[in-house]
């Protein structure tokens, strides 16, 4: 079987959203808009998504389970 782009990205948004309910929480406002602001900066950005892992920045930015896929923060 195989797995296209569309399938994995639905996985794993699947995945990071059961990791949140079971453990995460909203991160601070401070740390929230900290995260944006490196974001809003890097150039793998693509609108309101990352170009990078697909996911969409608002979101991403404020469930404390998730993190850049470059280490940003």
């Amino acid at each position: 079987m195989v797995i296209n782009k569309i399938d994995m990205k639905y996985f794993k948004f699947i995945k990071a959203l059961i990791w949140y309910l079971i453990w995460g929480n909203p991160v601070s406002y401070e740390i929230y808009l900290q995260r944006l602001n490196k974001c809003n900066h890097c150039h793998h950005r693509c609108g309101e998504k990352c170009c990078k892992c697909g996911c969409y920045l608002k979101k991403k930015a404020n469930w404390s389970t998730e993190s850049c896929p470059l280490k940003k923060w």
